[in-house]
């Protein structure tokens, strides 16, 4: 399936974000079954009570506007030194850089909530670690005991796309919208930069869900608690 043909009214995020998490091992994928009463999960063996989606309506939300913006009509936007570019390019790479930021704190506030940190040391590392880079260089180290090239690195070995080309992607972007925000797009952003953020935003989540599997789903499994 080419993602770039999803188009409105079928809603990407349906398409792409439709993993599902066992209510009581907390393994994440894309086994449907699980949202049938009483199907036991292949990993723990608990029956399960209901259906449970993974990422929260934010992550869904950003990537269905990330397709619209991407398959709605062209609207030039001029900046003040006179360069011009499609609108809806830029809110294609605007929505997925924070797209990037939403799954990065879903994971940090779930392997919080695994490792039993309260309420009050989760919201306290949060304002500590405001900004993306921060809770990517400091705070994501801190509680998973490894570096992010390292964290890149381990996930590359367990999946079947190139972590480390997404890696250098996602700076790319980083590094763009700091431009548009400083000096304005310019022909920075394009289409093809825009197609490259939706065939992105499958392994942006299959990125963050093995990270998850690796890290938050053994609390859960090995503790015997419950998500």
């Amino acid at each position: 399936m080419d993602v770039t043909d999803v188009k409105p009214p079928q809603k990407l995020g349906l398409v792409l974000a439709d993993f599902s998490a066992c209510q009581f091992c907390y393994i994440v994928d894309k086994d449907q079954e699980r949202s049938r009463v009483g199907y036991k999960c292949p990993v723990c063996k608990y029956p399960s009570p209901a259906g449970r989606s993974h990422f929260n309506i934010s992550t869904y939300s950003l990537i269905n506007l990330t397709q619209e913006a991407f398959h709605s009509k062209s609207g030039l936007y001029e900046d003040r030194e006179g360069s011009r570019t499609d609108a809806h390019n830029i809110s294609v790479l605007l929505f997925f850089c924070a797209l990037r930021e939403v799954v990065l704190n879903h994971f940090v506030s779930k392997l919080c909530v695994a490792q039993g940190k309260s309420l009050e040391e989760h919201d306290k590392l949060l304002k500590n670690n405001k900004s993306y880079d921060r809770k990517r260089k400091k705070l994501l180290p801190s509680l998973v005991g490894c570096k992010w090239n390292e964290l890149v690195g381990k996930v590359n070995n367990l999946v079947e796309f190139d972590c480390l080309e997404l890696n250098d992607f996602l700076k790319n972007v980083s590094d763009k919208r700091n431009l548009f925000v400083h000096v304005g797009p310019g022909n920075l952003i394009d289409r093809a930069l825009a197609e490259e953020c939706i065939r992105h935003i499958s392994p942006l989540l299959y990125f963050y869900v093995t990270l998850h599997n690796e890290y938050v789903h053994p609390y859960y499994f090995s503790q015997g608690q419950k998500p």
